[in-house]
């Protein structure tokens, strides 16, 4: 797969709230997985609580049919500020008309990520590494 996006995302959450995380999308021409990463300067309420409405933009923008986007959440080192163990979820949701809704989290790893992908995963740089 290729690299298409790696950067920021901002999205509203159900309250109207600014969320932003880091968004990494490979594509292969109509299939693509696309991988969300906590920031840890997000102001708004976590991915894992937002999953929906930030899968929901994402896939209108990609203009793809939903059975070919792989999706995965992920929670870096440095995903809050303090050393964390890394994580990474594959995520499922439903479709409603135009929406995605009702995620679900299954285990994964960076390995199986790498392995769908075909290419080693880079998350995007905490705030201490970009201002070095």
């Amino acid at each position: 797969m290729e690299l298409s996006y790696a950067g920021p995302c901002s999205y509203r959450d159900a309250l109207g709230r600014l969320c932003r995380c880091d968004l990494h999308v490979y594509r292969d021409g109509d299939a693509a997985v696309v991988v969300a990463s906590e920031r840890e300067d997000n102001p708004g309420a976590s991915i894992t609580n937002t999953y929906e409405y930030l899968a929901t933009g994402v896939w209108q923008k990609l203009g793809l049919p939903i059975d070919q986007v792989t999706w995965m959440e992920h929670y870096g080192a440095q995903s809050y500020g303090v050393r964390i163990d890394e994580t990474f979820d594959w995520v499922t949701l439903e479709r409603q008309g135009d929406r995605l809704v009702s995620p679900a989290w299954r285990p994964g790893s960076r390995q199986e990520l790498e392995q769908r992908i075909g290419q080693p995963f880079a998350a995007v740089r905490s705030i201490e590494e970009q201002e070095d």
